[in-house]
């Protein structure tokens, strides 16, 4: 049976970063992207290339904290996890912020950024992560 969790390595939440771009953001620099209405591994999840179908995605299972599927929603966890994925690489500039678990995080990315002189918004949203 195929594992598909064994060549991914689990990393302590402060070592997690949130890049963050928009649709909109991607089209206006003509980068090709795809999203779904669930998981991409998934069978039956659909994938869409036009913002006209952003409404396919279940906006509030994106945004529940639970991840679960239960008797009355056994497909929660797969719509929860809806994707944008980006075609080949996400150009930089594309980037607005970047979000952090923690202080140590934020200032590690705060000087990494520094260094390059890279003027980005860089902030701790501990919610985010599980």
């Amino acid at each position: 049976m195929y594992n598909k969790w064994l060549y991914v390595i689990k990393r302590p939440q402060k070592d997690i970063i949130y890049l963050i771009s928009s649709i909109d953001k991607l089209e206006e620099l003509n980068v090709k992207y795809i999203f779904t209405d669930g998981h991409s591994f998934a069978g039956y999840t659909q994938f869409f290339n036009d913002r006209g179908y952003l409404n396919q995605v279940d906006w509030r299972a994106v945004n529940l904290k639970q991840w679960n599927n239960t008797a009355e929603d056994p497909d929660r966890k797969r719509r929860k996890e809806a994707e944008c994925l980006v075609y080949k690489e996400l150009p930089f500039e594309s980037i607005s912020a970047i979000a952090v678990y923690n202080q140590e995080a934020n200032d590690y990315i705060f000087n990494v950024l520094n260094k390059k002189n890279i003027t980005l918004p860089v902030s701790i949203k501990q919610d985010w992560y599980y």
